[in-house]
């Protein structure tokens, strides 16, 4: 029994009536018989169900109950959405067929290049008609400008479309059991996590997948999209992170209110709230650790998996090879290879990715002039003239956004220059002497990973933060903004990367492609997925290896009754996330036999870090359903 010095009034007032209740008279046998039968008994919930409730995201599944349903939530450009999709394909490829249902939510330009993929279902959700794959010069004047004001104004035009929106997110994640939400949709996925479907009786798992740091602070480098690689002070790193997400809660309530009425989810009481619950969602940071490790001072939920995606692109359908340069590409390269003295031309990539420089009246006289410069300082040097590969736009081979744009850029030099849209990278870069391009995370990646110097001209968002992280690795030169650029500072660049110091910059990229070779990010993140889907889903193993994945399981941790292997960590924001990945090499000889191993300090502290949730949780319900409270240890 408890003291009563412990029991709120109210709840003394209940027992007193319940003991006058229970002293009053009982009614006859034959009405307790007549209401035995209208409504038979069931037994009651003890505290321990209403404890084993707690904390319970998904519920145990099978072999042989339907597919197990995972949406990928992919918003914003091509360089947000690519990896979403290499994460989905790398789960498609290592798990049992016929156990996953895999679909992927997307703006509509999306469809043609995600719907060739077979076993991803693409689902369109709406996007504003004025967005990154259909900008305007207003646009793509605000987004390079990198002006707070600017930025500020696009989205606040952005806000009526994403409310409506988040009514397509809604619908089609309804009988969703994970949630794998991009960079860009964070806060969408808060919502869902809080927002019971339904006909169901928890929410879904929802959990991030981000291509830059974000939403943990950390003293070691500011808020990617702080637009400055660095700042002076180490405290001023961790504030920056803070700023930013308090802008957004402050300057775009409207749009935070108006999901939050599309959810039919309560808005959150403050920022505080609403920053916990974004730094409670399990992370996986697809960069890799060459260019930017994970902080040492993040929580453990947020350092424990990342690696980068590389994207491959699929084979044509009926072709038996892989993927190629597209046909006028291929031929230009064949046809355009010597010169008339037969030694081979170098050639240049100029790429901005997603960035819509294709529309400002700028961006014809700038390729113009960088032409003029090259063919100017090959004539000076007696060296082959290079050939230019300009990336003109568009998401799939057949698009071509700026259709203008493209037919200036191929009657400006035919023999020197040809405009393209979509090209596999991995294929077209290790035929390349330099990559020009703008600093996205992607590109930056896919000229490492060919071990390609670049050139780096950053316009907007995280890209002054990458291409600084590349410079510092001594694969390019000090970047300069796009908005500060000319054609003779461009050549300039480019012939310091091709000619003048190419050793330098050369050995650097080796050297970076090296590492990036022996890295596994398709296998960091299928570990990673691993942990929040039930067991027979990911069962692509040998049958010997029963017993050591059993006695590795005694060994790292165990899985809770649901299935889905949570785990609570022990930063102090509750958060739940699975343990580290199985690995052969944690199965000693005498766990694979059976014999128990004794745990790391790791796994005790995991395992007090479980204890300590627990009894959070028995407090709450005391408290809320009896009044009971408990000292805190």
């Amino acid at each position: 029994s408890l003291p009563r010095a412990k029991l709120n009034p109210a709840v003394m007032m209940m027992m007193r009536n319940d003991r006058a209740r229970a002293e009053r008279t009982p009614p006859t046998a034959a009405a307790a018989t007549s209401r035995s039968r209208a409504r038979p008994s069931r037994p009651s919930r003890t505290l321990a169900d209403e404890i084993a409730q707690v904390g319970v995201t998904t519920a145990t599944r099978g072999p042989t109950s339907s597919p197990y349903h995972v949406a990928f939530l992919a918003l914003g450009s091509r360089g947000d959405v690519q990896p979403v999709l290499a994460a989905a394909l790398a789960l498609r490829d290592a798990s049992v067929p016929g156990t996953l249902r895999l679909s992927i939510l997307a703006p509509p330009d999306f469809a043609p290049w995600i719907g060739q993929h077979q076993g991803i279902q693409f689902c369109s959700i709406r996007a504003p008609e004025e967005s990154s794959t259909r900008p305007s010069s207003f646009f793509a004047s605000a987004l390079l400008s990198s002006s707070p004001r600017a930025l500020l104004a696009i989205m606040r035009r952005f806000t009526p479309p994403l409310v409506e929106q988040m009514d397509e997110i809604l619908d089609h994640t309804r009988k969703a059991d994970l949630v794998v939400c991009g960079v860009l949709s964070n806060m969408q996925g808060a919502l869902l996590a809080r927002r019971v479907p339904p006909g169901r009786r928890t929410p879904p798992t929802v959990v991030s997948l981000a291509t830059f740091p974000c939403v943990h602070p950390t003293t070691q480098f500011p808020m990617p999209l702080a637009g400055r690689p660095t700042l002076v002070f180490g405290w001023m790193h961790w504030i920056s992170f803070l700023v930013r997400e308090l802008l957004f809660w402050l300057f775009l309530a409207s749009l935070i209110q108006g999901c939050c009425r599309a959810a039919h989810v309560r808005m959150w009481p403050s920022f505080w709230a609403y920053w916990r619950d974004l730094r409670k969602m399990p992370h996986f940071f697809a960069m890799s650790p060459t260019l930017c490790r994970v902080p040492a001072d993040w929580p453990p939920h947020a350092t424990a998996f990342q690696g980068h995606l590389m994207y491959q692109t699929p084979a044509p359908a009926r072709a038996a090879s892989p993927a190629t340069l597209s046909p006028n590409l291929a031929t230009f390269l064949r046809r355009t290879a010597r010169d008339s003295r037969g030694r081979r031309r170098p050639i240049i990539y100029v790429g901005f990715g997603s960035m819509p420089v294709c529309v400002l009246p700028s961006f014809l006289p700038l390729i113009r002039g960088l032409h003029a410069a090259l063919v100017t300082r090959a004539a000076a040097a007696r060296s082959p003239t290079p050939r230019l590969v300009v990336y003109a736009g568009g998401i799939a081979p057949d698009t071509t956004p700026y259709g203008t744009a493209f037919a200036r850029l191929a009657e400006l030099a035919p023999e020197d220059l040809i405009p393209v849209t979509a090209e596999p990278h991995a294929i077209l870069f290790p035929l390349c002497r330099v990559i020009v391009h703008h600093g996205g995370a992607g590109t930056a990646m896919a000229a490492l990973a060919a071990g390609v110097p670049s050139v780096i001209t950053p316009c907007a968002v995280d890209q002054p933060f990458w291409a600084d992280r590349v410079h510092k690795l001594g694969c390019a030169p000090k970047p300069v903004r796009y908005t500060k650029l000319t054609a003779e500072k461009l050549g300039k660049m480019i012939w310091e990367v091709l000619v003048d110091r190419v050793g330098k910059y050369q050995t650097a990229a080796l050297a970076a492609k090296e590492r990036i070779v022996r890295e596994d990010g398709a296998g960091e993140v299928v570990a990673w997925l691993s942990g929040f889907v039930p067991p027979h889903i990911m069962a692509k193993e040998e049958p010997g290896r029963d017993q050591a994945r059993v006695a590795a399981s005694s060994v790292v941790g165990h899985e809770d009754e649901d299935g889905s292997g949570n785990w609570s960590s022990d930063d102090g924001t509750g958060s739940r996330t699975p343990p580290p990945p199985y690995r052969e090499a944690a199965a000693e000889p005498s766990a694979a036999s059976g014999l128990r191993v004794r745990p790391s300090a790791v796994d005790e502290k995991r395992t007090l870090a479980v204890l300590q949730d627990a009894r959070d949780a028995a407090a709450r319900l005391l408290e809320e359903r009896y009044g009971v409270i408990v000292p805190s240890s």
